[in-house]
């Protein structure tokens, strides 16, 4: 049941190539669900993308992970191969696609919703827990949907740097892991952007690598994909959610943000990022670059002077989505509910600019907070209640706040442990015996703050 298969890096159009499409071919070892992986460079450790059993060689136990997955940068993608062959072509078969545009820390300094949710030094723990909570309400959940974990990786953020400034190779860890890992440039560079303003503001907006994510429509071989970040945690089975999708017109699917700004004008908001279904189509895919490079905006009237404007990421790919389903492709876009799939557990109300208490978005001020959480199905995790591995607890949040924001972080908890005492067999002991919350963090954590955090494997930090 071995799969061993060759993947193809794609970089596509970087600003330092202008458009040439350059390939890097490389051997990685892959896993689609339920088969067996087992890394060439490391020959007992075995992973399987969520389901069946994970062996962890007791010799790695005294390793740090930056350690196991030191970064030699040599015939690492060496080779050629087709992916296409070895990928799933299962009509139930769905999509999940990782994007990672840049290292924590470094000089790519952008608004990138991702990049400010990079969990570093728990990068390890963040991605297999994510993999998990996707992968748990798949087949194995009577469900008629499986799935294959995919990871889009910027050349830049291959090689990032641990906490002590050594290099470690993230490619290695999410192949550990059993993602399907590409290296992708972005399909926007400078040269291409016709709008000044564009071309001047969107480095320090969102930046060029967050159309990323759009690489995700290429991947035809699938009915549906997904596009999630760390933020993202799936808690229930969504196969009502995926049947309906298939048998609408639609595009695309995501549940809306709050704006950035109040008054809510029904135009200065975008989607959530952390989950973006799609329908993948290579020619959609193009169309939105081109149309992309080809509109202007101003900060008076927004793109194509049609009023969307005015928020954060508005000049990347959550504002030109917004622009492009509801100016120019009218009609295929369909909006989830922001408590179901979007909830982030914050508070709908803000003040105007002359103190009254509004609400943040007009066309839907339920309060989410106050959603039973057995009712929701995707948590939009660490906007509110902050990161699980920096084990985050405030005193002064609100009841309501309070009450959800312990039920986020103890299923999230709750989901490394099934990973491990299920998945993690002969795996590096946890003794639970933290002190901090323990109804919560359930011993995984002996204080505040990232430090107090018991990794799966132990890190440098």
């Amino acid at each position: 049941n071995m799969l061993t298969t060759q993947i193809e890096g794609r970089m596509k159009s970087t600003r330092a190539n202008h458009g040439r499409s350059v390939k890097l071919l490389g051997v990685m070892s892959l896993v689609s669900a339920f088969a067996l992986l087992t890394m060439p460079s490391m020959p007992s450790m075995h992973r399987t993308l969520a389901e069946g059993v994970v062996v962890f060689s007791h010799t790695y136990w005294g390793k740090y992970w930056e350690d196991i997955f030191a970064a030699p940068f040599t015939n690492i993608y060496d080779g050629s191969g087709d992916r296409s062959a070895s990928l799933p072509h299962d009509p139930n078969n769905v999509g999940y696609v990782l994007t990672l545009t840049s290292c924590p820390g470094d000089s790519y300094n952008t608004g990138d919703e991702g990049a400010d949710y990079d969990p570093g030094h728990s990068f390890y723990d963040a991605a297999a827990v994510l993999k998990y909570s996707i992968c748990r309400y798949s087949y194995a959940d009577d469900s008629r949907y499986n799935a294959t974990m995919y990871a889009l990786v910027h050349p830049d953020a291959v090689k990032c740097k641990d906490p002590n400034g050594q290099d470690y190779d993230r490619v290695e860890v999410l192949q550990e892991l059993g993602y399907h890992v590409s290296i992708v440039g972005s399909q926007i560079y400078d040269r291409m952007l016709q709008d000044p303003f564009v071309k001047e503001n969107l480095p320090i907006d969102s930046g060029e690598r967050d159309f990323m994510r759009l690489d995700a429509l290429s991947m035809d071989n699938h009915p549906i994909v997904v596009s999630v970040d760390f933020r993202t945690f799936v808690i229930q089975n969504l196969d009502s959610d995926f049947d309906s999708f298939l048998n609408s017109n639609e595009q695309m699917r995501w549940s809306m943000d709050y704006p950035t700004n109040v008054p809510s004008t029904g135009s200065n908001l975008g989607p959530n990022l952390h989950w973006i279904m799609m329908r993948p189509n290579r020619d959609l895919e193009a169309a939105i670059i081109a149309k992309y490079a080809a509109t202007s905006y101003t900060t008076t009237w927004g793109w194509n002077n049609q009023g969307v404007k005015d928020f954060e990421g508005v000049l990347g790919i959550k504002g030109f989505l917004m622009h492009y389903y509801n100016r120019i492709d009218v009609g295929k876009l369909g909006i989830l509910q922001r408590c179901y799939f979007g909830n982030d557990n914050s508070n709908p109300m803000d003040q105007d600019q002359s103190g009254s208490t509004i609400c943040r978005d007009h066309t839907d001020c339920q309060d989410c907070r106050a959603v039973s959480f057995d009712r929701i199905k995707v948590l939009k995790m660490m906007d509110t209640c902050g990161k699980p591995w920096e084990c985050s607890y405030d005193d002064t949040w609100e009841p309501t706040a309070k009450v959800q924001c312990e039920n986020y972080h103890r299923a999230w908890f709750e989901a490394r442990k099934n990973f491990e005492d299920s998945y993690w067999q002969n795996g590096i002991p946890s003794f639970h015996n933290g002190t901090f919350h323990p109804n919560v963090f359930l011993g995984y954590c002996n204080c505040a703050g990232q430090a107090c955090y018991d990794r799966m494997i132990d890190d440098k930090a």
